[in-house]
């Protein structure tokens, strides 16, 4: 249905994939490291999103392995509940609550990836450059609205619209 667009694949796993002419899932096995991408995602989002994406599955693989190795070697197996991550479009963007939880531990990984993916792509420093470029470039008298700011910016970095307005909420 489209939800899923991003997986990181955090312990060698049979991943099912769903075949979009039968809409039938079958498991396919992939290497621990492997980043899955939905092919249709550039179709129906942009391709600054499949970028956000791309970096989103990237951070859960440099900082969210080691707890998906501890607790597989805890639980003394080769499998946990979650092996990979799935980038979904319908997933909370809201912090997790401070409650302790197998669940609420998995919130907290992907609140985080979501929030540094913005990051990684347009550096604080940078931003606020290409912002402040932007906002002079426009005569006094008209000025650049706040919708033609998120667009130019989202061209000039090739994010989503939603990354840009995530970044210009924390660099001010």
């Amino acid at each position: 249905n489209g939800d899923v667009f991003g997986c990181c694949v955090l312990l060698d796993s049979e991943i099912p994939i769903i075949d979009p002419a039968t809409g039938n899932a079958t498991s396919k096995f992939y290497k621990a490291g492997t980043i899955l991408i939905d092919p249709d995602s550039e179709c129906r989002r942009s391709v600054g999103a499949m970028r956000n994406t791309l970096i989103h599955e990237a951070l859960h693989w440099e900082k969210d392995r080691k707890y998906f190795q501890i607790k597989a070697m805890r639980e003394n197996t080769t499998r946990t509940d979650a092996n990979a991550f799935l980038c979904r479009s319908s997933g909370s963007r809201r912090k997790p609550n401070a409650q302790q939880s197998a669940k609420n531990n998995f919130d907290w990984l992907e609140w985080q990836a979501h929030r540094l993916a913005p990051r990684v792509l347009m550096p604080a420093h940078t931003f606020k450059l290409k912002a402040e470029e932007l906002l002079h470039e426009e005569p006094e008298s008209n000025g650049i609205t706040c919708d033609d700011l998120v667009q130019a910016l989202s061209d000039f970095f090739i994010v989503s619209r939603e990354s840009v307005k995530y970044r210009l909420l924390e660099v001010g």
